[in-house]
């Protein structure tokens, strides 16, 4: 009964991974020829983006909460709402350090990896609760979501700022130190985690939705990998890493913003097909 309707999801699926690779290949020239005439600048305008996406997620699933009954949607919402708190002081510092008092270089790259280490982790989280519940019919879900999560942020920042107890990722003489390095390969792996459970929970999305995921996940694996390599701030590896970053970022938007949430009768019919 429902096979049309997944047949011409699939379809759509194609058509729809077709123009947002044509868009990000698009997004790579422009970038591309951008980066020859300030490379500092453009990370900017690339985070800045980021951002702006970012909150755009968080606030589309937030005002589609009563509708969309789905724990998954709303952490993928809050895991980026959090994630942009922190990648929002890391941008606002390649703009001007002195916005923060007694602000360093060290500091900067090391809210970038507590960013780091925050997104992967609730992503992580947020593909476990894929057709689950934490509390009683989620009743007490989103509480208990984001009460821990800010919790978490707060810890980190009071690490970096506070307590000063957050490891140097600088080694003050042009590079890295042994923790950021390894702490980007960790990352990759916990990401590469987060797809293999992606990949288990297949059955329980819709096949646009997966595939977007997926994509998402996949350039985040290879953001990190180049900034792992990396070995300075401005280097090719590095715009890479923010390059794929930021498209990671748009493929989300379109599987939960223009899927997830303009589309729900699509995740209704794949639902019940499972049923059947």
């Amino acid at each position: 009964m429902f096979a049309p309707v997944i047949s011409s999801a699939r379809k759509r699926s194609l058509s729809s991974l077709i123009a947002g690779t044509a868009i990000a290949v698009a997004f790579l020239v422009l970038f591309i020829v951008f980066s020859r005439q300030n490379f500092q600048l453009l990370i900017i305008v690339i985070e800045l983006a980021s951002l702006v996406v970012s909150i755009a997620i968080f606030s589309i699933v937030w005002n589609a909460r009563r509708n969309v009954k789905d724990l998954f949607l709303m952490a993928i919402g809050l895991s980026f709402l959090f994630t942009a708190l922190l990648d929002a002081l890391f941008t606002f510092s390649l703009i001007d350090s002195s916005l923060f008092r007694d602000l360093t270089f060290d500091n900067a790259v090391q809210i970038w990896i507590a960013a780091r280490y925050f997104q992967c982790i609730t992503l992580l989280v947020a593909f476990l609760l894929i057709d689950r519940t934490l509390s009683h019919e989620g009743k007490y879900d989103t509480v208990l979501l984001a009460l821990p999560y800010a919790a978490i942020t707060g810890i980190l920042l009071f690490a970096i700022f506070g307590s000063h107890s957050f490891p140097s990722c600088d080694t003050l003489f042009g590079g890295y130190t042994a923790f950021k390095i390894a702490s980007e390969f960790l990352i990759s792996l916990l990401l590469v985690a987060g797809l293999a459970i992606l990949v288990s929970r297949r059955k329980h999305l819709d096949p646009e939705v997966w595939d977007y995921l997926v994509l998402s996940q996949v350039l985040l694996v290879f953001g990190e990998l180049s900034f792992a390599i990396s070995g300075s701030g401005f280097q090719l590896t590095n715009f890479l890493g923010y390059f794929c970053r930021f498209v990671s970022i748009y493929f989300i938007y379109r599987a939960i913003v223009v899927v997830g949430i303009a589309r729900p009768f699509d995740l209704l019919y794949h639902e019940l097909q499972l049923h059947e």
